[in-house]
């Protein structure tokens, strides 16, 4: 502990109280301030590289909110939330399990070029689930909860609000068990998905954070460039990179100069 605490002090002294990048109004200092109890692991990573970190946030931020938007068990959404852009799947390149899903429509050229990459490689990306709206989560829970119990249903299904499908971002692919996993399709994703800006919501180790079961098969999309911040900064970890959005969201609008 003390060798790493002189690692980051040294680093800390390297960069001085510079400003760190021309959009930020952010000095060392300050930057470590962001990075305490549950993100301290990212610190030594984020004050190795603060530019390409900060670049990579610029971008995260001028993107669309809805992308990184948090949404979890103590996170809800609004219940009329609904986004104003959703597609249809039906009739495209995209194959799907069922007819009438749909995804925001920012979402579908990196859905149509993640299918079609796939497919070059002979596999065959087939969506499950797509947008569902409040009241569609709501009775999906209630069912699971008449069949599993409420306590169960829980760790495996989101109430009403709390669902990242409501977000028109997220999909679930395949069979939706977690054989996906052993699937050429889902070692496929697990590898390139990031590529297409794609990530892994639920991933096997992590249930105590995320509140969820490990869910091979339910990527969202956050973009390309807040899923190399994520895998370069945040462990890869789309949970801990949300929950340091959110919680910094306010503060970050305020140092960061409009373009």
């Amino acid at each position: 502990m003390a060798a790493r605490v002189l690692i980051l002090c040294l680093l800390a002294a390297e960069l001085g109280a510079q400003v760190l990048h021309p959009n930020f109004d952010l000095e060392t200092p300050q930057l470590e301030k962001l990075f305490t109890n549950q993100w301290e692991s990212v610190l030594p990573k984020v004050l190795q590289n603060p530019r390409r970190f900060l670049s990579l946030l610029d971008k995260v931020l001028q993107s669309d909110a809805g992308l990184w938007i948090l949404v979890d068990k103590e996170h809800p959404l609004p219940v009329d939330y609904a986004p104003t852009d959703l597609v249809s799947l039906d009739g495209l390149s995209v194959p799907v399990r069922r007819s009438g899903l749909s995804v925001r429509a920012l979402v579908l050229p990196a859905l149509s070029s993640l299918v079609q990459a796939a497919r070059r490689e002979g596999l065959n990306l087939v969506v499950s689930s797509a947008f569902r709206s409040y009241e569609t989560q709501r009775a999906l829970f209630a069912s699971y909860a008449r069949r599993d119990g409420e306590a169960r249903a829980n760790t495996y299904s989101a109430r009403a609000g709390h669902s990242q499908h409501q977000l028109g971002t997220t999909l679930d692919f395949g069979d939706v068990t977690n054989a996906f996993a052993e699937t050429p399709e889902g070692q496929w994703l697990k590898a390139n998905a990031w590529r297409f800006g794609f990530s892994l919501s639920y991933p096997r180790g992590h249930e105590a954070r995320t509140g969820y079961q490990w869910e091979s098969w339910h990527w969202r999309y956050i973009g390309f460039e807040a899923c190399v911040l994520q895998r370069d900064f945040f462990d890869d970890l789309q949970y801990l990179m949300l929950t340091w959005l959110h919680e910094h969201k306010d503060l970050l609008r305020r140092v960061r100069r409009a373009p």
